[in-house]
């Protein structure tokens, strides 16, 4: 849903620039989009449903066991996108961590904030840069909802020592929040967020400390 969130503001500064905004979800997530807008256009698109395991070992088996399963998900949206293209007039996809959805026929924009896919092991990790890379080079631009210098959110998950490559661009953070005036009664806010288990595990971890 993390990744719904942030698509807000830009479905928001697109729809005002007066383009036609089409949105590709799943029922959550249109869920959601149907509480902020009241006049988008939203289709279904399965998601890859990727599940976590607890243990950081087990973690990283589970993932790598998921891999074919994850490259049939992003074959089946690339066909889908291609399909969607022969009978519906689009200019641009601008596809948030959606590896799919690319096609030569259009621009394309990926969105994503990990660049640098941590899984606890540097050769694991330098193998699922590759994997990454060898998709997101197929875009012709990458979109980080983050900042270029070195006050910014993601640390090494967006910032790797090697970029794709392709044309990147930091472009801050991305919210749907905006500022109000109100009594401050806390010094701070944290809002957590992620798939679970793993987000528990860290809510549990930041209690203990």
């Amino acid at each position: 849903m993390g990744h719904t969130t942030r698509c807000i503001p830009i479905i928001k500064t697109l729809k005002n620039a007066n383009y036609d905004v089409v949105v590709a979800c799943c029922p959550k997530q249109k869920q959601l989009l149907q509480q902020e807008f009241t006049d988008l256009q939203l289709i279904d698109l399965f998601g890859y449903n990727i599940s976590y395991a607890n243990n950081k070992f087990i973690f990283i088996l589970k993932i790598i066991l998921q891999i074919p399963k994850i490259l049939y998900c992003i074959y089946k949206e690339n066909k889908w996108l291609n399909d969607y293209i022969n009978t519906h007039k689009i200019d641009v996809v601008i596809s948030d961590n959606r590896y799919g959805l690319f096609n030569k026929k259009i621009k394309s924009v990926f969105i994503t904030h990990q660049l640098v896919i941590k899984a606890g092991n540097r050769f694991i990790e330098n193998i699922l840069q590759k994997i990454n890379y060898s998709f997101i080079n197929k875009f012709n631009t990458c979109w980080v909802p983050d900042f270029a210098d070195e006050n910014n959110i993601a640390g090494e998950l967006s910032h790797p020592l090697k970029m794709p490559k392709i044309l990147v661009k930091y472009i801050g953070a991305l919210s749907r929040f905006y500022k109000v005036e109100i009594d401050i009664k806390y010094d701070l806010c944290v809002l957590l967020s992620g798939p679970e288990p793993q987000r528990t595990l860290l809510e549990n971890l930041k209690k203990s400390c």
